[in-house]
């Protein structure tokens, strides 16, 4: 299929020396239209010429790839200004992904044009979808994830080139928003908003973190082991049934979202099975102070409180085995001693993450409140 971008190479070259000796640009430009309407005419014959699936599924890549870098080229002679060759070039490509979608490569990286059209798409649609997805009473750590994990997407610094899977899943995710921002049902919309990213394989890792601590307040609420024992249950049979789709994603370098979160589930039912061995008497929780945190958020409290000289204990046993006395978890258990003295910062990154937010904002309120 690349024979059929040699017009089309020699009509850029052309029009590239057009530019530089101020030659007449509308006589050079056209070529450019007669090389573009030839490969519109050729393209499939070149494909089925193929005799075997696999080499024409690698010339339709080559083909595209090279498609892209001189549609790049001619974009930039053209100080990146759309007109009517800019366009019909972008109708070629749009042509090609629809014919040759299962031919794609979903590591192509999007032309210089397409991704202005979807930093613009971004920058028009979300905030007044963000708005409508607020007023139905979706959270706000939820929401906040969104723009985001794009933004740094659409970071050029950070994401010099844009990938092909990572536009079509912008696309389709903001489709289902848009649908649900529409849907005038009554419904736990929070919950259905989690189930649609899930779904979709928004594998943000802030967006993890946010599932996590959503998951943490579903399981503080509920008053017994055995409760929360069968909501985990629950969330891991829905977890189980997400569909897996290899080509969505938000990043495809990663697991799933949902296998992250089975991942976070099986955790918490392994400190549930720990805290259910330890076991509390009467006088103890009477004598206890319940937190908000969970046992991997408290052992990091414990380490760094410990290290600072907080504690009159001189050594990290005795510290540990008074502060499991008198400090309960979120779910009212107390930490054994020996979990307390392990420290192991692998895993810990989501409990550190909390951890800083707490502090942070106890240091704001010192500094508001004596202003030092």
């Amino acid at each position: 299929m690349i024979r059929a971008l040699t017009t089309l190479t020699d009509a850029i070259t052309q029009y590239s020396h057009c530019k530089q000796f101020r030659q007449d640009s509308e006589d050079c430009e056209f070529p450019i239209l007669l090389a573009i309407d030839k490969i519109e005419r050729k393209s499939d014959q070149l494909y089925f010429s193929h005799d075997r699936l696999e080499m024409a599924e690698q010339s339709f890549r080559t083909f595209y790839s090279k498609l892209r870098l001189l549609f790049n080229q001619l974009y930039h002679l053209k100080e990146q200004q759309a007109d009517a060759t800019i366009l019909k070039i972008h109708q070629l490509f749009r042509v090609q992904e629809e014919i040759y979608r299962h031919n794609m490569d979903a590591n192509e990286s999007l032309t210089l044009y397409e991704y202005d059209l979807l930093k613009d798409y971004c920058a028009n649609q979300f905030p007044s979808l963000l708005e409508t997805l607020r007023h139905k009473q979706i959270d706000d750590d939820f929401l906040h994830e969104i723009p985001y994990a794009v933004e740094s997407l659409l970071d050029t610094s950070t994401h010099p080139n844009i990938k092909y899977y990572q536009r079509q899943f912008i696309l389709k995710l903001f489709s289902s928003l848009e649908k649900l921002a529409k849907d005038t049902r009554d419904k736990d919309w929070n919950q259905r908003f989690v189930e649609l990213m899930i779904n979709h394989n928004f594998n943000y890792m802030g967006f993890f973190n946010r599932c996590c601590e959503y998951l943490d307040k579903q399981l503080g609420e509920k008053k017994t082991t055995i409760e929360q024992e069968m909501l985990l249950h629950a969330i891991d049979f829905r977890l189980k049934q997400t569909p897996s789709d290899p080509h969505l994603a938000f990043d495809n370098t990663r697991d799933r979202l949902a296998d992250y979160l089975l991942a976070y589930t099986a955790k918490k039912r392994i400190e549930l099975q720990q805290e259910k061995e330890l076991g509390s008497s009467f006088d103890l929780v009477l004598a206890s102070i319940r937190t908000t945190c969970n046992a991997d958020e408290l052992k990091i409290f414990f380490h760094y409180f410990f290290r600072s000289g907080l504690f009159v204990e001189k050594t990290k046993r005795e510290a540990s085995e008074n502060f499991s006395k008198h400090i309960l978890s979120k779910t009212g258990i107390h930490i054994r001693p020996s979990q307390l003295e392990k420290f192991d910062k692998k895993g810990l990154e989501n409990s550190a993450y909390r951890i800083r937010r707490i502090l942070q904002m106890i240091l704001e309120s010192l500094n508001n409140d004596f202003k030092y």
